[in-house]
């Protein structure tokens, strides 16, 4: 899907193939994933993630090597299980065993409907809406393009050709080589990289499952360990791929410049007003976001291989479970 930006025509979405450029095994290494920002104590966000953790465990190796021990040894206690005629093991009708399970289930309940409150909360507020003639692409501008800060056409993006990441709108510039992590409005840093990281966190302690059926005697489903480990590559994928994702004063500032021609010089819809429009600075950029523009910009919503290769993969992984 795709979407072209352009101030005298109502933006186009249209339904496209992805380009062939991006679908390649395996994907590209870069872009590395971003850390989540440091956000203060709340009940939403209760702690920060070490960023060397946070990188450590999005190694490829790590889903790989847990997903192949966790299908190996559930396929051989399968087996001493038929051996054993499918009885119950001593530990699974200890009490002790009942309170475990009954405090699993409820911390995973009570996890699920966290993370799903906290990422509803992190759509919130970077939802646009979908109201006026730009309603529908400011939209997909903001569930496609997760990081950067908010505003239609003001995506942080990386370019796979150039190897380095800028914006959608040309005329804003980085102030360091990577996007900011205390942007606001966008998925990435509102609450997609520390829930999505979270949750993948979370599938390999799910493997819990497996173990209380075992316990009870029973043989687990191929199915099961299917979903238990295709989960936990899916959400590595997901999260270590989803880097292809503030405030609107810093997204001003670095198209301006400065702080005083940024509040001065745009309104909302990026038309020029204000006293400071005379100022030579100001007026050679303004030249280049009216020529910006003024052109058409067709903007796909995957920029990266990775990005592809997480889409398909959880795509062939679903398959067999619908």
């Amino acid at each position: 899907m795709s979407f072209q930006s352009g101030s005298l025509t109502v933006p186009l979405v249209e339904i496209t193939w992805p380009s062939f450029d991006l679908l390649k095994f395996p994907p590209a290494s870069e872009p590395q994933t971003l850390r989540p920002p440091v956000s203060d104590f709340s009940l939403a966000k209760p702690f920060n993630i070490d960023p060397n953790l946070y990188n450590d465990a999005l190694h490829a190796l790590v889903p790989i090597s847990v997903a192949t021990v966790y299908a190996v040894i559930a396929n051989y206690v399968n087996n001493v299980n038929k051996r054993r005629e499918n009885k119950p093991w001593a530990i699974s009708r200890s009490s002790i065993f009942y309170i475990f399970v009954l405090l699993h289930n409820i911390s995973l309940a009570a996890f699920s409907a966290w993370t799903f409150i906290g990422m509803l909360n992190a759509i919130a507020n970077s939802w646009p809406g979908l109201s006026g003639e730009r309603g529908l692409a400011r939209a997909l501008d903001s569930l496609c393009k997760i990081h950067g800060p908010r505003g239609y056409g003001s995506a942080a993006t990386f370019n796979p050709k150039a190897t380095s990441w800028g914006f959608t709108d040309t005329t804003m510039k980085l102030e360091e080589s990577l996007p900011d992590t205390t942007d606001v409005g966008r998925l990435w840093n509102e609450g997609l990289a520390f829930y999505g990281w979270l949750f993948y966190i979370s599938k390999f302690y799910e493997v819990i499952d497996t173990a209380i059926v075992l316990a009870k005697g029973k043989n687990t489903a191929f199915f099961q360990t299917y979903h238990h480990a295709g989960a936990m590559m899916c959400m590595w994928a997901a999260t270590a791929k989803g880097s292809v994702a503030d405030w609107l004063k810093k997204a001003a500032l670095r198209a301006a410049g400065e702080e005083g021609l940024a509040e001065n010089v745009r309104n909302s819809e990026g038309q020029t007003f204000g006293i400071d429009a005379a100022h030579a600075e100001e007026a050679e950029n303004l030249f280049e976001e009216v020529r910006y523009k003024m052109q058409y910009q067709r903007i796909s919503c995957l920029d990266t291989s990775g990005e592809a290769f997480a889409i398909l993969l959880n795509c062939f992984y679903l398959a067999p479970l619908t």
